[in-house]
């Protein structure tokens, strides 16, 4: 099975998902996703994260600390595997003091694994899947939506 390779940006803020030819969710015309650090640390499947019976959140998205980073990465036939260089920050009704950046640098190492449907597989792959809606505003004016 052809893998797909993972960069991390320069600046730490994306990761750069390429999958090749043969792969399951391979789009020839847009095989490199570019996901955001920060919408993955918040997005993460885990079972710390996401209840599993409810699918609700675990953590407040501005929990995550805005300079987080990817520390190390692992690519599975299941899916990407990305450990953080922080944890989440604590919440500011926790009742622990210096619930700040620096307890979120204490626990760094939290792992998260994204299957590759979900970094991968929602991508519309060509404008044929691409569907636009037409609304008018209260305004009278017309917008276009395309839905992904």
């Amino acid at each position: 099975m052809n893998l797909p390779t993972v960069q991390i940006t320069k600046d730490s803020t994306s990761v750069l998902v390429t999958s090749s030819k043969g792969f399951k969710y391979y789009r020839p015309d847009r095989p490199t996703a570019s996901l955001n650090s920060l919408w993955l640390r918040d997005n993460c499947p885990c079972p710390k994260c996401i209840d599993p019976t409810t699918r609700q959140k675990l953590h407040a998205s501005s929990q995550v600390p805005v300079d987080i980073s990817v520390s190390s990465v692992q690519i599975y036939p299941d899916g990407l595997e990305l450990t953080w260089s922080k944890g989440l920050l604590l919440d500011v009704d926790s009742d622990v003091v210096g619930g700040d950046e620096e307890m979120a640098k204490a626990r760094p190492g939290h792992k998260s694994l994204y299957p590759w449907e979900m970094i991968l597989g929602s991508r519309a792959g060509s404008k044929s899947e691409q569907h636009n809606t037409r609304e008018t505003r209260a305004d009278g004016k017309q917008t276009t939506t395309t839905d992904l």
